[in-house]
């Protein structure tokens, strides 16, 4: 929820000190959880592509895509080209994604990415949108792509126009997505901060 991704390197932090790992080993275990996610992202993009899409929607969608594409070859370049600490924390990633530790990795991924495709589709339909499939998925994919490093607190804002900037070619008003992204927002951030609490006393207590 924090501002650039803060609760990233947070986590890092107390994983570290409350284990005792060594920092690299915490940063290596989440390169991994976030490659595995890229991936899975990527199958939802296909999943898009495959779907009826309005034009401009599919453009807007196979420029993400192709983006991303790019993103993934330059880093695969930097890996190759990596020396020293940062060779050794890129061999330490990639051990970790080997075999059957990431099939199972992958599909939590893509089961986590269908249960933000259903939050959505049920945040929709109780603020009045019967949207089908392809413009939630299409939905899901703009708001993620665009929260990749979350330029506000929680993304507020940059959420709820993101949202508006993937409906409007599916015939949904503005005030009517907006309506939709501002229910979805708040379930998800309340359930976060549920979840810290309890994770929290949970902590504090042990």
């Amino acid at each position: 929820m924090l501002f650039a991704n803060a609760g990233d390197m947070i986590r890092v932090g107390l994983v570290a000190r409350e284990t005792r790992v060594p920092v690299a080993a915490v940063v290596s275990a989440l390169a991994s959880d976030k490659v595995v996610e890229v991936l899975a992202f990527v199958t939802m993009m296909l999943l898009a592509l495959g779907g009826h899409l309005p034009g401009v929607v599919r453009d807007k969608v196979a420029t993400i895509a192709i983006g991303l594409v790019v993103v993934i070859v330059v880093i695969a370049i930097a890996m190759c080209l990596a020396k020293g600490r940062i060779l050794r924390w890129i061999e330490e990633t990639r051990n970790l994604l080997r075999g059957r530790a990431l099939v199972i990795a992958y599909a939590l991924s893509i089961l986590s990415w269908g249960a933000q495709v259903a939050a959505y589709s049920l945040g929709a339909r109780a603020a009045g949108l019967d949207l089908p499939l392809t413009a939630i998925v299409v939905t899901v994919v703009s708001v993620n792509a665009a929260g990749v490093i979350r330029s506000t607190p929680g993304n507020l804002g940059v959420f709820q126009m993101m949202f508006v900037f993937a409906l409007t070619p599916f015939g949904v008003a503005s005030a009517q997505a907006v309506a939709a992204s501002m229910l979805i927002q708040s379930a998800q951030i309340l359930s976060a901060v549920i979840a810290g609490a309890v994770a929290a006393s949970l902590y504090r207590s042990g």
